[in-house]
């Protein structure tokens, strides 16, 4: 969230952010379940396995290349699930490897996202569900990550948006949410939108000048 907001990583650079700035407030939404709240995303299956893979250490040590080796490994324990949804109240049943709901397209990398269009202050989630996992899918991955363009390909990818969203998966899958791993199943997510504002480095407007 750091990196999609702006904030520097250093705790050094973000207290001078802070105290010297330039600043701005923004206001972001937060998702709910339960009484659980989190401001990342959840996800299922292979996306949880590839998540709990891909530690903060490996991340700093090789970068996004640390997604694509744990990605490696949670394929080979990931079986696939029938991930039945509800989203704003329209049913959805899909066959999958992994479902991400996310309040944020970043993936903790500068300029590396889902999607570019997806946005912390939308007062929307997206729900994303890959269908299958093969070498498509993998070179489909390396030109949404680039591009930041969502995926257009329906028979690898499939991709909503919603407020309040339910879901379950059959068998049950692992789970996690911003980075913890959970045992609730079925799941019913909502966004509050606008819930908590945030400082954030001041944007300038290069078109002055």
């Amino acid at each position: 969230m750091a990196n999609e907001l702006g904030i520097p990583y250093d705790l050094k650079e973000a207290c001078l952010l802070m105290s010297h700035g330039p600043l701005e407030t923004k206001t972001i939404d937060v998702g709910q379940f339960d009484k659980r709240y989190f401001i990342i995303g959840i996800s299922l299956g292979f996306g949880s396995d590839m998540i709990k893979g891909a530690d903060r250490k490996t991340k700093n040590k090789i970068g996004i290349f640390a997604y694509f080796l744990s990605a490696a490994a949670a394929l080979k324990i990931t079986k696939k699930a029938a991930y039945h949804l509800k989203i704003d109240g329209q049913e959805h049943e899909v066959q999958g490897f992994t479902c991400i709901i996310t309040n944020t397209g970043n993936l903790g990398f500068s300029h590396i996202s889902y999607d570019k269009h997806i946005d912390v202050s939308d007062g929307l989630l997206d729900v994303i569900v890959v269908r299958k996992a093969n070498l498509s899918l993998f070179k489909l991955i390396v030109v949404t990550l680039i591009k930041r363009e969502r995926p257009d390909n329906l028979e690898l990818v499939e991709h909503w948006q919603g407020k309040e969203i339910s879901v379950s998966a059959t068998p049950k899958q692992t789970v996690q949410c911003d980075g913890e791993v959970l045992k609730e199943m079925p799941l019913h997510i909502k966004i509050i939108p606008d819930a908590i504002k945030v400082l954030v480095p001041k944007k300038v407007d290069k078109s002055i000048g």
